[in-house]
């Protein structure tokens, strides 16, 4: 298992720049959590655990509170994907709460960790800051999103960003209510959305999956 955790660190961006001893040392502090469907991992504003590297499963950050007390879903996070980095420049508290949408597997890199390395390495700690800045950039990009854009511009986004080869997978935790979530809407509203794109014959909405029919017309609507 040892060997494992250090490969699946050296994967992640974040540690890049470490050197082998440091990946083994770090690889000593990794544990694993595993969590159910709709399971809770952590809440916003409680001490951070740690960076979080999802090993299979689907998660997603949010923000509650916001808009008469809704969901405001900031990311999903699959498999391959790291989250809660921000932590580390927000007070070592968790910057958003986290929760498993199907049964997920996630390795922890403790806090505790990471900041002797921080102290330790000041490359690593150049290093961090260029990756989190990124990461920050990506979130300023996604609020902009939610206060120039119109609901069906953020919809056909949406669906432009997560189209495989024309198909948009819905796995049984992609509710409209999931969706709207993420768009920064209600479930009326993304379905209003849905069957006008729809009427249109821009796509074709089933119960597992969206078709994309027309990518061109789309992308125009962006």
């Amino acid at each position: 298992m040892g060997i494992e955790i250090v490969e699946i660190l050296g994967q992640i961006p974040f540690f890049q720049v470490l050197e082998q001893q440091e990946l083994n040392t770090l690889a000593q502090k990794v544990y694993q959590r595993k969590v159910s469907a709709q399971q809770l991992i952590f809440l916003e504003g409680e001490p951070a655990e740690g960076i979080f590297f999802l090993e299979y499963g689907c998660v997603k950050g949010f923000k509650s509170g916001l808009n008469n007390g809704r969901q405001q879903i900031v990311k999903y996070f699959r498999a391959g994907d790291t989250f809660n980095e921000i932590a580390l420049i927000e007070g070592k508290k968790n910057p958003v709460s986290a929760e498993a949408l199907e049964e997920s597997g996630a390795w922890v890199i403790p806090i505790s960790a990471l900041d002797k390395l921080i102290t330790a390495n000041p490359k690593f700690s150049y290093f961090l800051i260029d990756q989190l800045t990124d990461r920050i950039q990506t979130l300023i990009g996604q609020i902009g999103n939610l206060s120039m854009k119109t609901v069906q511009q953020r919809l056909v986004q949406y669906l432009l960003e997560c189209s495989i080869d024309g198909v948009v997978e819905r796995p049984r935790w992609q509710t409209q209510a999931e969706m709207a979530a993420f768009l920064g809407t209600v479930p009326d509203v993304v379905q209003r959305e849905l069957s006008r794109l729809q009427k249109d014959q821009l796509i074709e909405v089933n119960r597992r999956k969206i078709i994309v029919r027309d990518e061109t017309a789309l992308r125009q609507l962006v």
